[in-house]
């Protein structure tokens, strides 16, 4: 079905019209449309249009290329008539105009456009100039007849000199001009006729002419003549002047037909200003269907991330052809600094000129609203940024979301008319989609980090560590190689909490945290184990590797010096036990439960030093429960 859109403008520009469907079935008609119908009773929903236009038969290939083919949309059938009832003629022509599958399902619009007007009007005129020239050919007769046939026409009528003098007028002349006969015979042409450029180009067409040719052969053109009427109306008549042309020179005479068309004039060019608005809405809708289909994939492509790096990949590359002549950036503040992030830039103002940006110089940034014009008084970062000085307008759209700004888009065109209403409010949505899909993936970020991670030191818990180490584990097994357990527990921890008390305890906690962050690599897992116990977990590393990883450990945390409101709170030391993947277990529990023994081992050898499982003999004592 057309859209709302389409159907409101072909009601409004009062169009006479039928819209069908791919099977020749009626979907739509106007009011008075069964005025033009070869058929005697009313157009009927769903009914066969060639019912009702039989013209439209073996024409069905054509009208079905009119949705299919982007390089023909519409065809003409010109001069159809239609006898009703009433016995009076009705002529129109048919205007066969084909909507695009790309823009809904594809529909055929028959539009009628009805010229019996123009069709007698050429028949009274074409009866009107036979008539003059059957009735020329007796003109030798009677002069009292010449004056009967003149008079007699509806067009109005001049005879002249050569030398431009007015002899002879016909009553419809005295009625469009407002003179009495006398007071225009013998007056020049000029009197009415006031365009001196057409008189020039009439008596050069009539010079050109052979007197020699027969008369009828030597008729001018139709020329449409600014005239003026007596009372000083300004009128525009459609002239033809014929040379009546005998042996003597002084007989050879100029005749002028004409017709007001004026009225006619008029009717043309409003329908003209009909066509062009027209023509102009239906390109602002096919731009308005064209940002509507961007934005819906760029809405479904952030819909479809699940980081905000992917986020910033999918607007990078879909909103810069959203806006297509303009200049334009994506910031975010997502990450709470004062400095933006630079998402992504478009046109010619390079990624490094926005090093100079900073957003507290932008109103628009700074009022919240959602929509400003920056000029270069209102906005000085337009400078910093190093912006073409004749580019006029900028648009800085905050995004906003839930009353917080989290980031901006910025965009510059040529010429402050191109910042339309339909931009404006397209901007202000593009700025919404993005601001609420990173917004929201920055809360399912958060969420994530809140279920994997310890919230007091910022290491992965313990709930995490036994999805990933069991995919280790696996990976190791099928590629054959090794893997190293560390359990790291902090020596005379509830000594320390107990002298310094809880808070002091959290930050040795946090301190330890910090060091195991800075000393494992990539790939490599550390997370909280529980209480003061910690365990790192290192992929692809022997028990030789795993061994002096911890030794290194061990060295940094009898370094780390520990204070709380500047107050000391001394050193600490901690015991290390070691295991590796084949030899010491299979699984984690056998794994953490063989690093367990040689922690205890550790402890009960004086603490502060790292010992293997390969230095024990594992027996059946006091081990982990692996399960949380």
């Amino acid at each position: 079905m057309l859209t709302l859109i389409e159907q409101v403008i072909l009601q409004k520009q009062s169009i006479i019209y039928v819209v069908i469907d791919k099977k020749f079935k009626i979907v739509m008609a106007s009011d008075n449309v069964n005025k033009y119908t070869d058929a005697s009773d009313i157009i009927i929903i769903g009914n066969d249009i060639r019912n009702y236009f039989p013209e439209i038969f073996g024409l069905e290939a054509k009208c079905l290329d009119l949705i299919n083919n982007t390089d023909q949309h519409s065809f003409e059938i010109e001069g159809i008539s239609r006898e009703k009832s009433d016995k009076k003629p009705v002529y129109f022509n048919l205007n066969i105009v084909g909507i695009a599958e790309n823009v809904n399902p594809g529909f055929i619009v028959l539009i009628i456009k009805d010229v019996t007007r123009e069709f007698s009007l050429k028949q009274k005129y074409v009866q009107s100039v036979n008539n003059y020239y059957l009735f020329l050919n007796k003109i030798m007769e009677t002069n009292a007849y010449i004056n009967r046939l003149i008079d007699s026409m509806a067009d109005s009528l001049f005879v002249t000199t050569f030398s431009g003098k007015i002899k002879q007028l016909n009553q419809a002349a005295k009625q469009l001009f407002g003179y009495e006969q006398e007071e225009l015979i013998g007056q020049q042409i000029s009197l009415i006729i006031t365009d001196e450029i057409v008189l020039k180009k009439i008596s050069k067409q009539s010079d050109e002419l052979d007197p020699n040719y027969p008369w009828e052969d030597k008729s001018g053109k139709y020329l449409e003549v600014n005239c003026r009427t007596k009372n000083g109306k300004e009128i525009v008549v459609a002239f033809s002047c014929s040379m009546f042309s005998t042996e003597s020179a002084e007989l050879q005479n100029y005749i002028y037909i004409g017709r007001d068309i004026t009225d006619r004039l008029r009717m043309e060019a409003a329908l003209q200003k009909a066509n062009e608005n027209l023509t102009e809405s239906v390109h602002q809708l096919q731009e308005r269907n064209q940002d509507i289909t961007r934005l819906s994939k760029l809405s479904y492509q952030l819909q479809g991330c699940f980081t905000l790096e992917e986020a910033e990949r999918a607007i990078a590359a879909m909103v810069p052809p959203i806006f297509p002549e303009s200049i334009g950036a994506i910031l975010t503040t997502l990450d709470d600094q004062s400095e933006p992030k630079l998402v992504t830039t478009w046109g010619d103002l390079p990624a490094s000129n926005w090093q100079n940006f900073l957003i507290s110089n932008c109103p628009a940034w700074t009022s919240g609203q959602r929509y400003f014009i920056c000029d270069h008084q209102l906005c000085s970062f337009r400078q910093n940024i190093g912006l073409d000085s004749s580019r006029d307008s900028s648009c800085c759209i905050p995004m906003l979301v839930q009353g917080q700004t989290i980031g901006l888009l910025y965009l510059s065109w040529p010429e402050l008319e191109q910042i339309t209403q339909e931009k404006q409010e397209l901007a202000m949505t593009v700025a919404e989609h993005i601001g609420l899909a990173l917004i929201n993936l920055t809360v399912r970020e958060t969420l994530k980090n809140q279920s994997i991670r310890d919230p007091l030191t910022g290491l992965f818990n313990r709930r995490y560590l036994q999805e990933s180490v069991e995919q280790q584990i696996q990976r190791a097994a099928a590629q054959q190689q090794s893997m190293g357990i560390i359990i790291l527990d902090v020596d005379y921890f509830k000594r320390f909490n107990d002298t310094f008390g809880h808070q002091a305890g959290d930050i040795v906690l946090q301190v330890i945290g910090q060091l195991l962050i800075r000393s494992i690599g990539n790939g490599d897992l550390a997370c909280r184990y529980g209480g003061e116990e910690f365990l790192v977990v290192l992929p692809n590393a022997d028990l030789e590797v795993t061994q002096a990883k911890a030794e290194t450990l061990r060295s940094g945390v009898k370094l780390l010096r520990l204070e709380d409101k500047g107050q000391s709170l001394g050193s600490i030391s901690g015991s290390f036990g070691v295991a590796c993947f084949p030899e010491h277990g299979q699984t984690l529990p056998d794994l953490v439960a063989a690093a367990d023994a040689a922690l205890y081992e550790a402890k009960r050898l004086g603490r502060d030093r790292v010992v293997t499982a390969a230095d024990i003999a594992i027996a059946d004592g006091k081990s982990h429960d692996f399960d949380p």
